[in-house]
């Protein structure tokens, strides 16, 4: 049986380097691989810390001989004390315990996000701020139109058509090119198309696509936390891919859902901490409620993005919430008790 690695720090990061080691020596056992299962559907930190592990794993292989990277590696063995109950997994788990502490110290100090380039001379990375939104023409005349907050690197546009969504929400509309299919990653899931509109957001380990025109293929391989799927959509659909081994479509009024291109957020009976959480996405004033404690009522409405003012004036005359106060970067919000109802 393998012995847990005991570490100071008992986060869901150092787990997760623990576990991921054993899967990278091929050192896991049988009841190992049943506890890593537990581990990993114990809490949602412990599922994004060993995911964000792999990612930054991947990175890693394209840098490893850069000169930072050394540096780093240089002074993790300098720190670094082989655990004397790990001892059978011997060297090969020592250089991959540096090799995952390299990783997250270089993550952490902020190398991989500001060198831009670095890993492929030719990626282009584009970014929108808190309520702004950036619209670009593409090489081969397909348009992405960002979010509020989103990011998207640009990967290839002569040999294929490739992009990654790093966060927030996307629209492409594509140029027609049956030679070179359009593909866009995020989360683990690749999007194809040829000429077709469609957009895509990434919540967490959650991606969400809309087709408004066109059909579009998305796929996600097998490996150690996702099952392979693939589906097709047809225009009005969306899918809800998460982690879950079976994604959800469903008909949607696609136009409404992208009207954020419109600067305009419709609500449909929609859940009042739903639309708080979409209504701050797009505004650097924050609502915020007392104790956290969100009404359960529901919201109908369309609100331009970021006004949050005409949204505050919404949710009061529905009753069950009152402003207790407001700054220039935040509106404090609480649930009206029955008594004050009376009074």
């Amino acid at each position: 049986m393998t012995e847990r690695y005991a570490s100071n720090d008992d986060s869901p990061l150092a787990a997760a380097a623990h576990w991921f080691n054993l899967h990278q020596a091929g050192e896991i056992s049988t009841a190992d691989e049943a506890r890593f299962e537990t581990w990993l559907a114990r809490e949602p930190e412990n599922y994004r810390a060993y995911k964000q592990l792999q990612r930054q794993w991947t990175i890693m292989g394209g840098v490893a001989e850069d000169p930072r990277v050394r540096e780093t590696r240089r002074q993790d063995r300098e720190n670094f004390r082989a655990p004397t109950r790990w001892r059978h997994l011997a060297a090969i788990a020592a250089s991959l315990i540096l090799m995952v502490t390299s990783v997250w110290a270089i993550y952490n100090s902020g190398f991989l996000e500001n060198t831009i380039g670095f890993f492929d001379r030719n990626t282009q990375i584009v970014r929108s701020e808190v309520g702004q939104r950036v619209a670009m023409t593409l090489a081969e005349g397909s348009v992405v139109t960002l979010d509020t907050d989103s990011e998207v690197h640009i990967l290839d546009m002569e040999e294929a058509r490739s992009l990654r969504l790093v966060k927030g929400r996307a629209f492409f509309d594509v140029a027609k090119d049956p030679s070179r299919p359009f593909i866009v990653q995020a989360g683990g899931k690749t999007v194809e198309a040829i000429g077709t509109s469609f957009s895509v957001r990434m919540n967490e380990d959650e991606v969400t696509i809309v087709l408004l025109e066109g059909k579009v293929h998305v796929e996600q391989k097998k490996s150690l936390t996702n099952t392979p799927r693939q589906v097709e959509l047809t225009v009005g659909q969306e899918l809800v891919a998460g982690d879950e081994p079976q994604w959800k479509i469903r008909k949607v009024d696609a136009p409404r859902e992208t009207g954020w291109m419109n600067g305009r957020l419709s609500f449909l009976d929609k859940p009042l901490v739903e639309a708080v959480k979409e209504m701050n996405r797009y505004s650097k004033r924050k609502l915020v409620f007392e104790s956290d404690i969100v009404p359960s009522q529901r919201i109908v409405g369309v609100f331009e993005t970021g006004d949050v003012d005409a949204f505050v004036k919404a949710i009061e005359l529905n009753g069950g919430v009152k402003v207790v106060s407001k700054s220039d970067d935040e509106i404090i919000l609480s649930v009206i008790r029955n008594r004050e109802k009376v009074e």
